[in-house]
């Protein structure tokens, strides 16, 4: 019996541990929240001299560009955009620019996609190109940004990094909640269970004590019913004796 009430507590004490065995929560990833620029209106800002009529669309290869306004490195970033990027691949390009120095929503959502990219962006600009990014610029970089555009253009499905890390975070958030819920349903399944099984006990234990009081109850009825012998009292026998002697003549 000792050990069947050490296993209950057992169970009572692994079921929270299986409810509350869930991941972190997370937030949803909703991309809309963010404020991107086209590059038209940052080259404006930038004061960097542009010619060139540009049209978005999905087909095209996304240039993620976190920068920071007033940033010289950014600057430089936006003259060589002008002059090649949207001059000689415009059919092929969408730069898309995220402020991080005035933003605070937009600097988490750079920190987010370095993570995901497995680095850290330690400073601007910090530029994505498919599942490649180029923390900070020189001109060395240009060859390999012109190859890796066109390699995306040219792949069946273009990686988009964005819509790549708010899908992982947004898949995990499905997942944590069907974890949840199984959680919760072999939780109330092992209370259920605990309640069944001492349910049992006590039946059990009640059905012990109840079979020891009719056992002795019969005892007593099989006693009491089972013929005393008769004693018979002795009587003293209160004739007189006659006393032993020689008889006179």
């Amino acid at each position: 019996m000792k050990k069947l009430v050490s296993l209950l507590l057992v169970v009572l004490l692994i079921c929270p541990i299986f409810v509350n065995a869930a991941s972190k929560e997370l937030e949803e990833v909703d991309l809309k929240k963010y404020k991107s620029e086209a590059i038209e209106d940052v080259l404006t800002q930038e004061e960097v001299k542009f010619d060139f009529k540009h049209t978005n669309s999905d087909s095209h290869v996304k240039v993620y560009l976190f920068r920071g306004h007033g940033c010289g490195y950014c600057h430089k970033f936006l003259e060589f955009a002008a002059g090649t990027l949207m001059k000689d691949y415009v059919d092929k390009v969408d730069i898309v620019s995220y402020e991080v120095w005035y933003d605070q929503d937009n600097a988490e959502l750079m920190e987010n996609i370095a993570e995901f990219l497995e680095t850290s962006a330690s400073g601007v600009p910090f530029i994505v190109i498919g599942d490649t990014y180029y923390p900070g610029y020189s001109e060395e970089m240009n060859e390999s940004m012109i190859a890796k555009i066109n390699e995306q253009y040219a792949a069946k499905e273009k990686y988009d990094v964005l819509q790549e890390y708010a899908k992982s975070i947004n898949d995990e958030i499905a997942k944590q909640r069907n974890e949840k819920f199984m959680n919760t349903y072999l939780g109330i399944i092992c209370t259920a269970v605990f309640v069944a099984i001492g349910t049992v006990v006590c039946v059990i234990n009640t059905n012990k004590k109840f079979e020891a009081l009719s056992e002795k109850a019969e005892n007593i009825e099989k006693k009491a019913a089972k013929p005393q012998p008769v004693v018979r009292e002795e009587k003293e026998d209160k004739r007189p004796q006659q006393k032993k002697g020689k008889n006179k003549k």
